[in-house]
């Protein structure tokens, strides 16, 4: 019987195996299910087919990938398996910057007979490591209130570079010295991984401002969790009719003693602290300047961050910081170390710094990034007279994280012509070797020549830049051709640009990716204002070509796009109340995968009226290759982007009491959607120190999250040691009706209006004057700004213990203008500063005038009747910036304003990512 049941068993177990195998005639398996990965990586996954049948396996792999990743391999290809038979095929797979963390990216492989019908399928996930990295600057670093200005605007930049969303809180802070400026603004963001906004924060000018002598504004980032993101300090000086001399050795010289303590996310466990502080002490001739800001948080595991804090000793001949450092010479250089400067002349300053690169105090805590020894030091000396202005520096710098050792040096010429014709040459040159192999070293190169000046009506701007593929500063591998030609006419002008950049960057780490780029931009513009409106109009055609990706077999993708865009802008000039700008580009794009046009538009606008202020950003479809989604493979996925910030600041309680409510809603098409909203109240309990209370709430898709923050503000006063007073200067101001340069009783006093002596702005009090105490020995510069159809010429005043003057003020001439910047995301992350920057206007005779910019870019001449060239003087500039329409012919005439404008462009930066290589296996062997 137990035979029977043996042999009845083996039966079943046969049937069962050729049923099973007649079941699953082919496999499809994958090594890797699970994958952990990060942004920028390459990702190999073995893809195992198998053919049980008794026929040979004549067949195609389809593969596709969710947004974020990019096949490197190809995506589909055709198979053929022996009976009985495996086959292994690898698949390169790129995980790009976009990639989300948090959630399972898929990858999916489905094999098709050649009937087209489907055999088998199988998936692997692809989990990125979380990287969270927001930056944020603001595009102006200091503002001088005059009485050309009604409202402060701040444009504040954030970028979100990680790859997660951050809900973002954007505080701008005055002091508490200041009555009607103890309100801090608070701004809710939600940015999507690698996106950015532009929020502009705005405040009335009032008559209490206007009489305070200098204030600093801190726009601070803060994420949700209460780790601080960065911070920007602008500084505002403004008009008076009494000042006391202040030396100007650093950023803080006119910093009020402000301390800050507070406590956000109240009642969980992400509760912090945070203690800020910022201010000095003047001590004789010398000042003591100090920056503080502590962050710590209830949860242990958070490390305490102490950034942004430093300790500066000096006057204008030698001084030391200690602390937080940062500086460029051609490398970003940041961390905690020690500088120093030294004047050896007028002309001539000497300086040295060594750092470190951690940027907390305190050194690397928990699962801060280890920075792995990075450090560096630097030597610089620099020229600067009338004409010539020279810098030398060398950088030696060992980067842990990219694993090299930079060895740069810098050597920068700038030559000004009689005729104003400028002329910069720069030759830099180093040695970048590997930290882990001795034996590998490349030299590299970089070579500026720039030429910018004016024949006739017609302004000449030239910038050229080209470096070798290992040159160890900002910029390596990089051919950059830069030319404009600016006519001007009367009512109008036109312009031609071109612009040529060529990226090909090369790495000693077998680790990272190298990104080539080339980029050719054309436009021909016209721009047209009046009184009441300004507008501008240009057509531009762009190409980019890229390789992003590299293919299975090693070699570049390359990918191009082309666009037609209209450039339009338009703005009013800001009224008393309302104030509103904007400016669009539109047109098509094709892509060398697909040559179907397709439409794309981005426009920015702000709008003021009185209480309520408007922020909003629009863009339609990708102007970028890189904000094409696997642009590789041809998909051309359009992106679509909204965001409007909007809110509304009240007083109340005799302005005791004061309330900002914010809304924000952001859309975006492959992320979704968040809404927000803030209630900030703040109650002045004292000259110097107020209570403030901050509530948002904040909802991103479905999820929703909120914050509350209290804290006090404490403002103390300037303390000074050892100061004795000195010279003082007295200004009598007076309308000189009969033009006769002496004050009589037909003659008209002058007050109320504005005086600048010495980059200082004064207002004139009831009877025409101004003082200004404890001046050093030397030579002073003093002249009236346009006011009310009256000004008086520079003129220079030589400085005694007791120095009386009389300014009589002339009617004539009045030319006005603005400068302004453009920038991009590649640009050089360079601080632009538009106030006081010499502008010029030499006449027929070859005699020139001057006259600097405030610190929104405004500037006015007020010169005697005729024709005249006007231009940006860019010896003082930096080398990350360039005046591209400079010199411009311009007619003053009697009893009308004339105005033009000028453009400062941030040059571009270089760009990288990590480096990766794919096998070359061909997906068709066994």
């Amino acid at each position: 019987m137990s035979k029977y049941i043996k042999i009845l068993a083996l039966l079943i177990f046969i049937c069962s195996v050729a049923h099973a195998q007649q079941g699953k005639l082919f496999g499809l398996t994958t090594a890797n299910t699970n994958i952990l990965a990060n942004n920028e990586e390459r990702v190999v996954i073995l893809l195992k087919l198998s053919n049980y049948s008794e026929g040979t396996l004549n067949g195609r792999i389809a593969i596709t990938a969710d947004a974020g990743l990019t096949i490197i391999s190809k995506n589909d290809f055709h198979v053929n398996v022996a009976p009985h038979d495996s086959s292994f095929v690898s698949v390169s797979i790129f995980v790009t910057k976009k990639a989300k963390a948090g959630v399972a990216n898929a990858i999916k492989f489905v094999l098709y007979d050649e009937h087209k019908n489907k055999l088998a399928a199988v998936a692997s996930e692809i989990n990125v490591s979380p990287k969270r990295k927001v930056n944020l600057y603001a595009a102006v670093s200091s503002i001088l209130l005059d009485n050309l200005r009604d409202t402060i605007l701040i444009p504040v930049q954030v970028f979100n570079s990680g790859n997660t969303v951050q809900a973002i809180t954007l505080v701008c802070t005055y002091p508490l010295s200041i009555d009607e400026q103890g309100f801090h603004q608070n701004i809710k963001l939600t940015l999507p991984a690698s996106t950015d906004t532009t929020i502009v924060f705005s405040k009335p000018i009032t008559k209490r401002m206007l009489n305070i002598e200098a204030f600093d504004i801190n726009i601070t980032g803060v994420y949700a969790n209460g780790d601080v993101v960065g911070n920007a300090l602008v500084q505002v000086q403004s008009a008076r009719s009494t000042r006391n001399y202040r030396d100007e050795l650093s950023s803080s010289a006119f910093t009020d003693n402000t301390l800050q303590i507070g406590s956000q996310n109240l009642f969980n466990s992400n509760q912090s602290y945070l203690v800020r502080g910022r201010g000095g002490f003047e001590l004789g001739k010398d000042r003591l300047s100090y920056s503080l800001n502590l962050s710590s948080w209830q949860n242990r595991a958070s490390p305490i961050l102490i950034q942004n804090t430093w300790l500066e000793y000096g006057n204008k001949q030698r001084g030391i910081k200690v602390g937080n450092i940062f500086r460029s010479l051609d490398l970003n250089l940041t961390g905690r170390g020690v500088m120093g400067y030294l004047s050896t002349s007028k002309t001539d300053t000497w300086e040295v710094g060594f750092i470190d690169k951690e940027n907390n105090l305190l050194g690397r805590q928990n699962n801060q990034i280890n920075i792995g020894g990075s450090r560096a030091g630097w030597i610089a000396f620099k020229h600067q007279d009338k004409q010539w202005r020279t810098n030398h520096f060398f950088v030696l710098d060992y980067d842990g994280i990219q694993g090299v050792q930079n060895q740069l040096l810098g050597n920068e010429f700038q030559y000004t012509s009689n005729k104003k014709m400028v002329y910069g040459l720069n030759l830099n040159g180093g040695r970048v070797s590997s930290l882990q192999n001795s034996n590998v070293e490349k030299y590299g190169m970089s070579m500026t020549v720039n030429v910018n000046g004016a024949i006739g009506k017609v302004n000449i701007n030239s910038s050229n830049y080209l470096s070798t593929g290992y040159y160890p500063g900002l910029q390596r591998g990089a051919l950059n051709l830069s030319e404009r030609v600016n006519w001007s006419l009367p009512k109008a002008n036109i312009w031609w640009f071109f612009n040529f950049r060529n990226f090909s960057p090369k790495q000693i780490s077998p680790d990272q990716f190298v990104f080539a780029t080339r980029n050719l931009r054309a436009e021909w513009g016209v721009s047209l204002k009046s009184k009441k409106v300004a507008i501008s109009l240009a057509p531009v055609f762009t190409h980019e070509k890229g390789n992003p990706l590299y293919s299975f077999i090693g070699e570049a993708r390359q990918q191009s796009l082309n666009a037609w865009n209209a450039l339009f802008n338009f703005s009013l000039p800001s009224a008393k109340n309302q104030s509103f700008f904007m400016n669009s580009e539109m047109g098509a794009y094709s892509l060398s995968s697909d040559s179907t046009a397709n439409l794309h538009l981005r426009t920015n606008l702000y709008y003021k009226n009185g209480i309520f202020n408007l922020n909003g950003s629009i863009q339609l479809g990708a102007f970028y290759l890189s904000e094409i989604p696997n642009s590789a493979m041809g998909s051309t996925k359009q992106s679509n982007i909204f965001n409007f910030a909007s809110f509304v600041q009240k007083s109340w309680f005799s302005k005791k009491l004061k309330t900002n409510t914010g809304i924000s809603f952001t859309y975006h098409s492959n992320f979704g959607s968040s809404q927000f909203l803030t209630e900030r109240m703040e109650y002045v309990a004292g000259d110097k120190t107020s209570i403030y209370t901050n509530l948002n709430l904040n909802r991103y898709n479905n999820r929703q999250r909120s914050i509350l923050e209290l804290g006090l503000i404490h403002h103390f006063p300037t303390i000074k040691v050892n100061v004795k007073s000195s010279n003082l200067l007295e200004v009598f101001v007076y309308k000189d009706l009969n033009q006769d340069g002496v004050y009589s009783k037909t003659d008209s006093i002058a007050g109320g209006l504005m005086v600048n002596i010495d980059k200082k702005l004064f207002i004139t009090d009831k009877s025409g004057n101004i003082i200004y105490k404890n001046l050093p020995d030397g030579i002073m510069t003093v002249s009236v700004p346009y006011q009310q159809g009256w000004h008086a010429p520079e003129q220079k005043i030589t400085l005694q213990k007791k120095t009386k003057i009389g300014i009589p003020l002339q009617i004539t001439g009045t030319l006005k203008g603005q400068l302004s910047y453009v920038r991009s995301q590649f640009s050089y992350e360079t601080d632009i500063d538009l106030f006081g920057i010499v502008m010029l206007a030499v006449d027929k005779t070859g005699k020139v005038f001057r006259t600097r910019t405030s610190s929104d870019g405004r500037y006015a001449f007020y010169m005697p009747l005729g024709e005249y060239k006007v231009s940006v003087d860019t010896s003082l500039l930096s080398s990350e910036l360039e005046v591209p329409n400079n010199g411009k012919d311009i007619k003053i005439e009697n009893g009308n304003i004339t105005t033009t404008d000028f453009i400062i462009k941030v040059k571009q930066r270089k760009i990288e990512i990590k480096k990766f290589t794919s096998p070359s296996v061909s997906p068709s062997n066994k």
